[in-house]
């Protein structure tokens, strides 16, 4: 599996103080996701995750970069 080069954030919130672990695929290692680039809340990752089931499409919620 090839890492994505694109990532997302919701505008208006801070870097965590310490890296995030995340499953993208159960056939992969999990991956850790740099402070600076954790500017997802769990709300969002949320109504991000139930918009992409509905739409097939990227969320709207957050803002795209890469």
């Amino acid at each position: 599996m090839v890492a994505h080069q694109e990532s997302a954030i919701e505008p208006g919130v801070t870097a965590h103080h310490s890296p995030l672990t995340v499953t993208e695929c159960t056939d992969d290692p999990p991956i850790k996701i740099p402070a600076d680039r954790a500017l997802v809340t769990p709300g969002a990752v949320i109504q991000a995750i139930r918009q992409y089931i509905q739409t097939g499409q990227r969320p709207t919620n957050l803002s795209w970069n890469g």
